[in-house]
């Protein structure tokens, strides 16, 4: 099946845990939020599992905790496996330090994401097709690419910005961060 045939390819708005149907908060500041949660090093696996249940389920909470993770979790991956390929990808957005950049490709997309309530599949979405130009996707471009093989002029203007402002700060949880 295809993402156009497929009907478990959309965005689902509950889940049956249990027998029981469960709503998911689905909005991408509400996920952003989440996935934020699951890279604080600080944060026990139980206390992240609080969290995760906390954030995406509205109350009534499941009963079944690790069926309710479990498919919060799918929803973030959207309905698929996350697998080993994923973690060997080099990240290429994180939501902390590209957060005015992500605004501002939004905004040059006409999208003002302080007005919007869109679910975190629609970010996602419009995250994966950002305007070629626009200093984000010239980011992402550079940090999943080896320097050896930018052009010399990709890598000085690299220095100019500044490797810190370019590259993700390395962090234990740096491999968990975004790959679009």
């Amino acid at each position: 099946m295809s993402r156009l045939t497929d009907y478990r390819a959309k965005p689902p708005e509950a889940v049956e845990i249990d027998g029981a149907e469960y709503i998911l908060n689905g909005c991408f500041r509400n996920c952003i939020l989440t996935l934020e949660a699951m890279l604080d090093d600080d944060l026990t696996e139980c206390d992240k599992a609080e969290l995760i249940i906390d954030n995406m389920y509205p109350e009534p909470h499941p009963e079944n905790s690790n069926e309710a993770v479990r498919l919060a979790i799918n929803y973030l991956l959207q309905n698929r496996e996350a697998t080993p390929e994923d973690q060997s990808r080099p990240a290429t957005i994180d939501f902390k330090q590209d957060g005015q950049l992500i605004y501002d490709a939004f905004l040059l997309k006409g999208i003002d994401l302080d007005k919007s309530d869109m679910t975190y599949w629609e970010f996602l979405a419009h995250l994966r097709e950002l305007p070629e130009g626009c200093t984000l996707s010239r980011y992402a471009y550079w940090r999943q690419t080896p320097m050896s093989k930018l052009p010399k002029s990709d890598i000085d203007l690299i220095n100019k910005i500044g490797h810190d402002v370019v590259f993700l700060k390395k962090t234990e949880a740096a491999d968990d961060m975004l790959t679009v």
